[in-house]
């Protein structure tokens, strides 16, 4: 399975700060009327189709005239992009809302809540005076989607004004529930799983960059940069009873088909080539690993390893021999 790590920025402007428009009026989902309902699912279907034949002509005739210059020579290579990505039609609405404006030009926002986990608000350029904006879903293998459509109605007729796409949850997790996990790991003094669920988070926290807006992310960003720092603050650590002396230089996630498991990386003396040796040496270290990251072996089943001669600095690339261990889990 190929993990798409998508966060793509499609066609818009990020959020001004211009002048707040206030929202007249605002329906959402079941509230909005079935007429523009169905107009909307007809241009949804357009953009989905879009992708799917990989048509960037089609796309770029549902444009508004804004869009068209703010999207100018990138059509094509987003189209490109998430064409492996959106293969069929089967999307599902996560929410739609259609707003009427005080004025043009300015920004605004709508909400979907305010004390829900999930909750979020919708922060946009305003256009046009009628706005409805279209959150579809989209399954790809563990990634579901989140296609982000804004319109604006130019006389009698609905343009595609905004445009973003990013993912949302991951093995059927949102970000806002990786941080509750992370929390309940921090809580448990599980620091390594919490600095795991924590990457994962940030990984999905905007969908739709600054447009999509949960309740709950300045809180998420806070709790993220403090495991950040305490987890930056242990390393390296030297395995203990392991005559080699390897060292522990870092921690990450790794999201395969089977699930998302911690990857421990560490420095080693011993060649990587010298395989009778590198295997014996992480065998000790599987053994020890527990004791310098404390419960690594609780919340997994699996745990993955990287040993490196030279530390990676991220400049470069760096020759890594890899190791896993099952856990009793």
């Amino acid at each position: 399975m190929k993990y798409i790590l998508l966060l793509a920025l499609l066609f818009t402007g990020l959020i001004d700060c211009a002048a707040q428009v206030s929202v007249q009026s605002a329906n959402w989902n079941d509230h909005i009327d079935q007429q523009s309902r169905d107009e909307i699912k007809v241009l949804d279907d357009k953009v989905i189709d879009c992708f799917i034949s990989g048509d960037s002509v089609k796309l770029i005739s549902l444009y508004s005239d804004g869009l068209k210059q703010r999207a100018k020579g990138k059509t094509g290579a987003i189209v490109k992009f998430l064409k492996p990505v959106i293969t069929t039609t089967n999307y599902r609405l996560l929410d739609e809302y259609l707003c009427t404006n005080s004025a043009v030009g300015g920004t605004s926002s709508i909400f979907k809540g305010v004390s829900a986990d999930n909750d979020y608000k919708l922060n946009y350029n305003v256009y046009a005076k009628e706005t409805y904006f279209s959150l579809m879903l989209y399954t790809h293998g563990d990634i579901e989607v989140l296609l982000t459509c804004g319109y604006g109605k130019y006389g009698n007729d609905w343009k595609l004004d905004n445009l973003y796409a990013g993912q949302y949850k991951i093995k059927g997790h949102t970000a806002v529930e990786y941080y509750r996990t992370a929390q309940k790991y921090m809580d448990e003094g599980d620091f390594t799983d919490a600095f795991i669920a924590m990457e994962v988070t940030a990984q999905i926290a905007t969908p739709a960059s600054n447009m999509f807006e949960y309740f709950k992310f300045s809180e998420m960003k806070a709790f993220g940069q403090k495991i950040d720092k305490e987890t930056a603050a242990k390393f390296p650590i030297t395995i203990p009873d392991v005559s080699s002396s390897p060292q522990i230089i870092g921690v990450a996630s790794v999201i395969i088909a089977e699930g998302i498991f911690p990857l421990v990386k560490y420095h080693t003396t011993i060649p990587l080539d010298d395989m009778v040796k590198l295997k014996a040496e992480n065998d000790s270290i599987q053994k020890q690993i527990t004791k310098v990251l404390p419960k690594i072996d609780k919340n997994n089943t699996m745990v993955l390893f990287w040993a490196y001669n030279q530390i990676p600095d991220g400049k470069a690339p760096v020759k890594r021999y890899g190791f896993y261990m099952k856990t009793s889990k």
